[in-house]
């Protein structure tokens, strides 16, 4: 799809929520999924003639957001919120064009939080785990087992 009037997304087009509840103090996000372990099969032909299809690896999800949502969402978890699972929903708009980011059954890996001099938030930094990455709705993955839900 063509930009529309020029407007390409950007951070502040975006519209995040963790557990089902949007944060609008989340400095950054960044998530990524591929296929690893892809091989070819040769047999006896100097060319390949097939390739396995490897196995569906979800990277790790980076958040960097403001302590004060940081504890917002802990709450939200409650006791035990390193072993609970939740969606991450990150949707894009800008006038009519509109794209949503699913991260399935998200888990909280590590915090840090950090604090600097200056007039800059005090910010957590946390690592997650997802299972998948749906893209705008399309799985990277045809799969017999279906995704899961949380």
């Amino acid at each position: 799809m063509p930009l529309i009037n020029g407007r390409a997304y950007s951070h502040n087009s975006s519209t995040i929520q963790m557990a089902g509840v949007p944060f609008s103090a989340i400095k950054s996000i960044d998530y990524s999924h591929g296929v690893e372990g892809s091989a070819f099969v040769h047999g006896t032909s100097k060319k390949p003639l097939a390739r396995t299809l490897g196995t569906y690896k979800p990277g790790d999800v980076s958040v960097e957001m403001a302590e004060q949502e940081w504890t917002q969402l802990k709450l939200l978890l409650g006791p035990g919120f390193m072993e609970r699972s939740f969606p991450i929903t990150v949707a894009r708009q800008e006038l009519l064009s509109f794209e949503t980011d699913v991260l399935v059954s998200c888990r909280i890996k590590n915090v840090a939080k950090s604090s600097a001099e200056g007039g800059e938030a005090t910010m957590a930094k946390l690592t997650i785990e997802c299972m998948e990455v749906i893209e705008n709705g399309i799985p990277a993955i045809l799969s017999l087992t279906p995704s899961v839900a949380v």
